[in-house]
């Protein structure tokens, strides 16, 4: 009506009538829409770190201060119009940003909803009992049916399970668990029934843990926002000094336009699409990831992914399915001890390591057995307990003989190569194992596209030589070390650093954290230890290796998105500024032009959001998936 009146004419009585109105109108915006621009502001002057809720804050006192001033006088212009779009574009940019922010947790936020409130418990003489979920403890036996929501992570006591682990791993076929074998909590049982005991619940369990990283994850910088804040903070003082510059001209020249001109420059020149470009793009990234199987924890893998760059793959349970059997048993000394009490042995001391090599002994766990201390895990090396009064060692065999003596050994029983696991005591050497896994069924298509791709592969095991050479070979990897200790993965790793390469590190293992640390980023298995997750830039959700393709796709179209953002973004300010400076550009003009660039800046993060390309995966020969790498 004010801008109508101008043109047509008004009545001055009817003007003073609109400003009122739009003054009565302004203040729940001037206090309450904008306050998080004010509390920004604050904020960032006192760790002097000025950012860009400063000029904003001062371009919204200076039109209110002014309107109000010209509402009392009854002359002049008033800028509540441009107050109010000013404030409506920038919510509404942040609540774009948002929403591109929190879509990175729907999948944890979903699995948590649907966790029962209740589950049913067997008492101590067996019979079911509808208990609160709140109350449940490790140890604790439930028992599930069809349609049921696991709520706990446990093993499969009696029966067996189809399970539907899509909201956990992203893969959309049901799995068929039997005794002894994982279930996970927020999974879905589609057919049968069975009893489990539960191993961890509430927080403890690996969806309380996705849920830590997600919000680890949310509190994450990566170098590439660090920098646009930095320079955010040196355009602000920039933008601050160019105000400053039009105003004493115009202050000479033509003293009337001084305020609209100055307003029009700290609006124009706000970096807010400078600001907003990092942060939303990233947000947009992990948000994509997630839907692709990973999750998002540093943002700093999508700095090191570029082309050139050395993935380093840890064998057993990354290159290899986790899901290890006991392909040979050669028992050295029958009198201490047959097969089976071997076995048994093995398996009480292996369910206190953390190597996914353990899970091979699972089945032969001892029901009249027990640990008379708990065990001692030596990373590398092996796991060494005491039982019945002896104590035994299991794992590497220098680690065995340092207590069992050094002696002869036979050949193999069996011509199965794979990884050798040894059992010893005081007396002498008692067994020796050969454990063998299968390679994932996409590893070798996979690691063929990363190749091709221009990505340097290496494989780093603490396995022994054949069983690495197989897996190297079969994967057509040629620059493979085995019989690596922590502290040698942490050297190769170091090593290649120092050649001026980036090195991502892919592991499952106790043994892969302290190289995962020392990696430029980092990628873990999520059926691995905890250790290497928390110590992980980002996991991998699924049984699948597919979706590290995805991650490097969505890598390299994070970064194009990011530099167009900050290029217009940049480009943007710099010509508005010149246009405001010469009065070309009104208040309100200023308020759509800037926000309509932090909108543009939005959007473009989106698009990360496409559906992606499909990897085109070299072909496999899938008869030899079910065998294993080492026969």
């Amino acid at each position: 009506g004010l801008y109508a009146g101008e043109f047509y004419g008004m009545e001055d009585s009817q003007a003073q009538l609109l400003r009122v109105v739009s003054l009565i109108v302004i203040l729940p915006i001037m206090g309450f829409a904008a306050l998080p621009f004010f509390r920004g502001a604050i904020f960032s002057l006192k760790q002097k770190r000025p950012g860009m809720d400063v000029p904003v804050s001062l371009a919204l006192i200076i039109a209110f201060s002014a309107s109000l001033m010209h509402t009392v006088q009854q002359a002049g212009d008033v800028y509540y119009d441009s107050i109010a779009m000013f404030v409506l574009l920038l919510c509404l940019s942040r609540f774009l940003e948002m929403r591109a922010r929190h879509n990175a947790d729907d999948r944890a936020q979903a699995l948590a909803a649907m966790l029962p409130a209740a589950v049913t418990r067997l008492d101590s003489d067996g019979e079911p009992e509808l208990v609160a979920l709140s109350s449940l403890a490790p140890s604790d036996r439930l028992q599930l049916q069809r349609g049921d929501v696991i709520a706990v992570d446990g093993r499969i006591y009696s029966g067996h399970l189809s399970v539907d682990e899509s909201m956990m791993t992203g893969e959309s076929d049901s799995v068929v668990r039997g005794v002894g074998e994982r279930v996970l909590a927020g999974t879905t049982v589609m057919q049968g029934d069975a009893i489990i005991d539960a191993a961890a619940t509430g927080a403890s369990t690996q969806l309380g843990e996705i849920s830590r990283l997600i919000e680890k994850a949310q509190h994450d910088r990566s170098h590439m926002q660090t920098l646009s804040d930095r320079f955010a903070s040196v355009f602000v003082l920039a933008v601050l000094g160019l105000a400053a510059l039009p105003a004493l001209v115009w202050w000479q020249m033509a003293p009337e336009r001084t305020l609209p001109i100055v307003l029009s420059v700290l609006i124009v020149a706000c970096p807010c699409a400078l600001a907003l470009a990092t942060p939303t793009a990233l947000a947009s990234a992990a948000s994509m990831l997630s839907r692709n199987g990973m999750l998002l924890i540093r943002a700093r893998i999508l700095d090191c992914l570029h082309v050139g760059s050395v993935i380093v793959f840890d064998k057993t349970g990354t290159l290899t399915r986790g899901k290890p059997e006991v392909a040979s048993s050669d028992i050295f000394d029958r009198t201490r001890a047959d097969k089976q009490q071997c076995l048994a042995i093995a398996a009480l001391l292996e369910a206190e390591s953390g190597h996914v090599l353990a899970n091979a002994f699972d089945r032969f766990m001892p029901a009249d057995m027990t640990l008379d201390e708990p065990a001692v895990v030596t990373l590398a090396a092996g796991v060494s307990g005491v039982i019945g009064g002896t104590e035994y060692r299991i794992g590497k065999l220098a680690f065995v003989t340092a207590i069992a003596g050094d002696r002869p050994l036979p050949a193999p029983s069996s011509d199965m190569v794979g990884s050798e696991v040894f059992l010893g005591c005081a007396d002498g050497l008692l067994a020796r194992f050969v454990v063998c896994d299968t390679v994932r069924s996409d590893a070798t298509s996979v690691l063929a596209s990363l190749r091709n791709a221009g990505f340097e592969l290496v494989i780093a095991s603490g396995d022994n030589n054949a069983a690495v050479q197989g897996v190297a070979s079969q994967l057509g990897i040629a620059d493979y070390h085995s019989d690596q200790t922590p502290q040698d993965k942490l050297s190769l790793v170091r090593r290649l650093k120092r050649e001026s390469k980036r090195v991502i590190m892919v592991g499952d293992g106790v043994n892969d954290a302290p190289v995962m640390a020392a990696a430029d980023a980092s990628v873990a298995i999520a059926n691995g230890t905890a250790l290497a997750r928390s110590s992980a830039d980002s996991v991998l959700l699924g049984n699948s290796l597919t979706p590290l393709l995805s991650l490097t796709q969505i890598a390299s179209r994070t970064r194009r998105v990011i530099r167009q953002s900050l290029i217009w973004a940049a480009s943007y300010n710099l010509i508005a500024v010149s246009f405001a400076s010469l009065g070309w550009v009104a208040p309100w003009m200023a308020a759509l032009g800037m926000s309509a660039s932090s909108l543009l800046v939005v959007s473009n993060a989106l698009r990360i959001n496409r559906p992606l390309a499909k990897p085109q995966l070299p072909a496999i020969d899938t008869t030899s998936e079910s065998r294993s790498v080492y026969a």
